[in-house]
């Protein structure tokens, strides 16, 4: 428990960028509707390419340093990540082993249907 607390702590902070960036998000979804309710056919296909834009590409929607801190992030998670197997013993490794694949099978059936 120790070892993962002090990998987790050295992942960079990104909490303000992801609040900022949702509240951007946000406040442009609400716009978005509101004009819906006085032109609904000319706001629909806005609205639709805004939520797929939003959710398909979020970097679209970040600065500069909104970018490298994400990608900071990303690169400590994957540390982390890395660390935790590393410290895990054989039967750990095995349960995490047999859970993923219980999630890859899950999504290959789904992608089936």
């Amino acid at each position: 428990q120790e070892k993962v607390r002090a990998l987790s702590s050295k992942m960079p902070f990104a909490g303000e960028v992801y609040l900022n960036q949702r509240a951007a998000n946000q406040a442009r979804l609400i716009a978005l509707l509101r004009q819906h309710k006085a032109e609904p056919n000319k706001a629909e296909p806005e609205i639709a390419a805004m939520l797929e834009k939003w959710l398909k590409t979020p970097e679209l929607y970040r600065s500069t340093d909104e970018h490298k801190l994400m990608l900071s992030f990303e690169s400590a998670a994957d540390d982390m990540i890395m660390g935790v197997l590393e410290i895990l013993n054989e039967t750990q490794q095995q349960k995490l082993q047999d859970s993923l694949q219980k999630y890859i099978t899950a999504f290959q059936e789904l992608t089936q249907h």
